[in-house]
């Protein structure tokens, strides 16, 4: 992998498997179409590296995580292990870049996330409340003639 320092991504999506088309139709090709890079594991991930470090250079190469909390999330494997990367770099990097969006208000929230600021997916004023967090899309140094 190149220098995980590097940022190419404006959010990386964790989000159990039940919980995608969430995923893809509320949050992905929404902010898509606002000009987010997305990281969509589908396609981000590299053939050959395993699971692991691929999410590791994904989420080390996004600005925030933007995390689907449900029921599934918190049984599934990879969701909690890209949530111990998170922590990880949030703990190397001194800087939060975790935005939790609660899917189910009748999930066990870890008290881990309890302490963060969370949306809740049916938040009138969900997308409103994720864009003010983001803020504006990260233009790459070497494309900054694009948006001029």
């Amino acid at each position: 992998f190149d220098d995980i320092g590097d940022i190419e991504f404006d959010i990386f999506l964790s989000f159990a498997e039940e919980d995608r088309e969430a995923a893809e139709n509320v949050i992905k090709k929404p902010l898509e179409k606002m000009g987010y890079n997305v990281c969509w594991h589908h396609d981000a991930f590299v053939p050959g590296f395993t699971i692991d470090d691929n999410m590791e250079r994904s989420i080390f190469k996004s600005r925030f995580i933007v995390a689907l909390i449900s029921n599934a999330f918190l049984h599934s494997e990879f969701c909690l292990t890209e949530l111990d990367i998170t922590r990880r770099r949030i703990q190397q990097t001194s800087r939060n870049c975790l935005v939790p969006i609660i899917m189910d208000s009748s999930c066990n929230i870890p008290p881990e996330l309890r302490k963060i600021t969370y949306i809740t997916i049916d938040d009138k004023a969900f997308i409103k409340r994720l864009l003010k967090t983001l803020g504006d899309p990260y233009v790459p140094s070497d494309n900054v003639l694009a948006h001029v």
